[in-house]
């Protein structure tokens, strides 16, 4: 495949210009006939166009192209029409150039993103070249007009001046530095009249070799139709004409992107290079003549490939306007290390000028099959015993003694060191991998109704923490409350790492490793303590995620596995997170308010009870005295029953907070108890 190498410049508010010069030693080469058109019109100049089996290769075709006829109108030149306009126009002369091996060029427009040709119907591009006779040689002059179809969609599109660049069009044209170079290394042979510069230039006198090429973009303001017997011949009327001067061949040849893993560490090196070099010297020169002010942007965009499949993980895009005389360091970060067979750094470096927003771009790229190395977790060696620690010492060998007057005391008191301790506030939180809620009461033993004497310790999915905008401290303790009485903390060693985990809005993982402090938080009794910084905080709370994670990883990166999930809340929602955190606890309300309804549905069962009633013993009443209370109009001293037992049981529990209900119930069934005891 040919090889080129692009310069950028802005035509207009919507044609970027894209030049493509093709490599010398690897050159762009086609056999393509051409028409040579001499234009009576326009001082006996020169335009060429490939005859029409090169349409789907050259673009530069008769279905395509127009010709000047007066000073400001051009015509269509479609082959279809008969006669075609190149034999009804008598001012036009028509012969067949042969064309065998020759290097072309590639030129490309891309059009901005979302234009449609407001106010014109199209446009013209024209590319001409000076001849030696003082002439100018229309190398190629396309039409593209509102409703055409010979625009291309870009797979990638260019992004290039605040404007994306989603569609273009493209022709080939000679190379005519490359040509023109073969005609004077001719000169003086039998054969230079036989070369293909010779054969086209209006007095076979070649082209200029310092002078530029020029391309313009001209606007067509209305088109009319000429018509003849049947043939329909459209006219163009033009408009505003924008047009650049290009060089011959790239002045940027010597100009090259470099990307390359560090000799010194584990990163890549990135940067321009001129002539095998730094690119420092060559914009010191050029940005000392006024018409030039040279930067540099470099892009980067990282692919895996994952099985067949290529996908971009990575995209970094940075401005360069000094320092031109080192390299910049990127490490990747492989997001599939676990399944990826390799990876591909693809470098862009566009030299931009200020002064005419013209650009030379040039690409490199790296692919690498150590995707292991280049993974999330760093590789780490494994130590099994600690390293030796070494104590050195610096030894003062005696040297003369110095013998002299005594030396003024002027030294000064030394202030002793004061130690500060500035606090930070942790929010703790017992946490199980149980999929429930259980209670733990202050004698450290597990319940299974909250209290107001219980602390909850939460399952899988029921913390909610609230994350403020500022540094947050965080302590779990994970305990072991399946099948135990007294939970115990989870042994989680020391072989593993562990991490709070959020989700972004672009599903992407922010990763929170815990500290190592033994003195905050011991892994091997359970505990984890996590910092989340500020500036992550700040943008942590307004994911629409409100999950959080704690999960683990080994050392070898490869198996990570989720213990815990929770929920988290901004300040602002502090209320909802009280109210979720309290549910486990409201849940017993329901359920006294359901034996109270219990209790009142079978008043009559109580009833009988109280008709059975039977003083006790004081043996007896010992052994209900933990469970008696002060009821109104039944007297502390009086033998309990089995209804005053049943009473006693619930009311410590509703002391706070009686419904209404409830305290008429219990009212009704103490003065059937007093009534009962009155009549014996």
């Amino acid at each position: 495949m040919a090889d080129f190498t692009s310069r950028y410049v802005q035509l207009n508010d919507f044609i970027l210009l894209e030049y493509m010069y093709t490599n010398p030693t690897d050159p762009e080469i086609q056999s393509y006939n051409f028409f040579r058109i001499e234009n009576g019109h326009v001082n006996d100049t020169i335009q060429i166009l490939n005859v029409d089996n090169a349409t789907a290769v050259t673009g530069n075709v008769q279905e395509r192209s127009v010709v000047q006829t007066t000073g400001g109108e051009y015509t269509d030149l479609d082959k279809d029409q008969i006669p075609t306009f190149l034999s009804y126009d008598s001012s036009l002369t028509v012969s067949t150039i042969t064309a065998t091996n020759l290097k072309y060029d590639k030129v490309r427009f891309h059009l901005v993103s979302g234009y449609n040709f407001e106010d014109i119907d199209g446009i013209i591009v024209k590319i001409t070249a000076p001849e030696r006779s003082g002439n100018d040689l229309t190398l190629s002059a396309l039409a593209f007009l509102k409703d055409g179809d010979f625009f291309e969609f870009n797979a990638k599109p260019i992004w290039l001046g605040d404007r994306l660049y989603d569609r273009y069009f493209e022709v080939l044209v000679p190379s005519i530095k490359l040509a023109n170079d073969t005609y004077y290394y001719l000169e003086g042979n039998p054969s230079q009249p036989s070369t293909f510069v010779a054969t086209i230039t209006s007095d076979a006198g070649g082209f200029l070799r310092a002078a530029p090429l020029h391309v313009s973009v001209i606007e067509i303001k209305n088109t009319t139709t000429l018509k003849v017997g049947g043939a329909r011949y459209k006219k163009y009327s033009i408009g505003g004409t924008k047009t650049v001067a290009l060089n011959q061949s790239d002045t940027f040849a010597l100009l090259s992107a470099v990307i390359q893993p560090s000799e010194v560490g584990d990163y890549f090196e990135y940067y321009a290079s001129w002539n095998g070099g730094f690119i420092e010297d060559y914009i010191s020169i050029a940005n000392a003549l006024p018409e030039n002010n040279y930067i540099v942007l470099h892009e980067i965009r990282v692919a895996e490939q994952v099985g067949s499949s290529f996908i971009e993980t990575d995209v970094l895009q940075t401005i360069q306007e000094a320092d031109f005389d080192k390299p910049r360091k990127f490490r990747p970060i492989v997001d599939n290390s676990d399944k990826a067979v390799s990876f591909t750094i693809e470098y862009t470096i566009r030299l931009y000028n200020k002064i005419d927003s013209s650009q030379i771009i040039r690409t490199a790229s790296y692919t690498s099959y150590d995707v292991k190395k280049w993974g999330k977790e760093l590789q780490r060696i494994t130590i099994l015993n600690a390293p030796e620690t070494y104590k050195i010492y610096n030894r003062v060998v005696s040297g003369p003694s110095i013998v002299g007057t005594s030396f003024a005391d002027t030294t000064a008191t030394v202030q002793p060191f004061n130690t500060k301790y500035i606090p930070s506030f942790f929010e703790k939180n017992l946490i199980t991998l149980s999929q429930d809620v259980v209670f733990l009461d202050s004698n450290g033993q597990l319940k299974t109704d909250a209290s107001t004497t219980t602390k909850p310790i939460y399952g899988q999915g029921d913390l909610n923490i609230v994350l403020n905008p500022f540094d947050n401290f965080f302590k779990f303790s994970l305990l072991k409350t399946e099948n135990a009485t007294v939970p115990t903390p989870l042994d989680l060693g020391t072989t593993a790492e562990y991490y709070m985990v959020f989700i972004d809005d672009s599903s992407k993982k922010v990763r929170f490793k815990h500290s190592p402090d033994l003195l905050i938080g011991d892994p091997t009794k359970g505990d984890l303590v996590f910092k989340i910084p500020e500036a992550s905080s700040e943008k942590i709370v307004k994911y629409a995620n409100k999950e959080f994670y704690i999960v683990s990883s080994f050392s070898d990166g490869a198996t990570e596995t989720m213990m815990y999930q929770g929920f988290f809340n901004s300040p602002s929602s502090i209320q909802t997170v009280k109210e979720t955190n309290s549910a486990a606890t409201s849940n017993q309300n329901a359920a006294i308010e359901d034996r109270i309804r219990q209790i009142e549905v079978k008043a009559e069962d109580l009833q009988a009870a109280a008709n059975k009633f039977k003083v006790q013993t004081p043996k007896q009443q010992s052994i209900f005295q933990a469970s008696m209370v002060e009821i109104p109009g039944l007297a502390t001293d009086s033998a309990s029953s089995s209804m005053t037992s049943i009473i006693a049981s619930f009311v410590p529990v509703v002391e706070q907070g009686k419904s209404e209900v409830t305290k008429a119930t219990e009212a009704k069934l103490s003065k059937q108890v007093s009534d009962k005891q009155q009549n014996g």
